[in-house]
């Protein structure tokens, strides 16, 4: 069996017509790109909302990495935020406050094209 036509644990990328990994592959897509099509492919099957979460957090850190991240950023995603959770118990963690938005950490490394990151000394 090729480890293409496997998965460990769970059946969420199994029954895709192509699983995210190998779209990503074959798309040279970096691994910020690749996580946050992962986690909005699955959140049916997988986690659900926190799975999107999890998406715009990687999609906040594309953001960060590709453009200078401004206070209209921050304000977008407050109010994306703000907008989901008026009638729940409260926002996901790590998406309570635009502070915690702007503390974000850089991740050239996670969002650079495979091909295009140096090896590791």
């Amino acid at each position: 069996m090729k480890a293409s036509e496997a998965q460990v644990g769970g059946k969420h990328y199994k029954q895709l017509a192509i699983q995210p990994m190998q779209y990503s592959m074959a798309n040279n897509l970096d691994a910020c790109q690749h996580t946050a099509i992962k986690y909005v492919t699955r959140h049916r099957e997988g986690a659900g909302k926190k799975d999107l979460y999890k998406a715009l957090h990687c999609i906040m850190l594309l953001i960060e990495d590709s453009y200078e991240w401004t206070a209209e950023d921050t304000a977008i995603v407050a109010a994306i935020v703000d907008a989901s959770t008026q009638n729940a118990a409260g926002p996901p963690r790590g998406l309570t406050s635009p502070a915690t938005v702007t503390a974000a950490a850089p991740c050239r490394r996670l969002c650079t094209p495979t091909s295009q990151i140096p090896p590791d000394r």
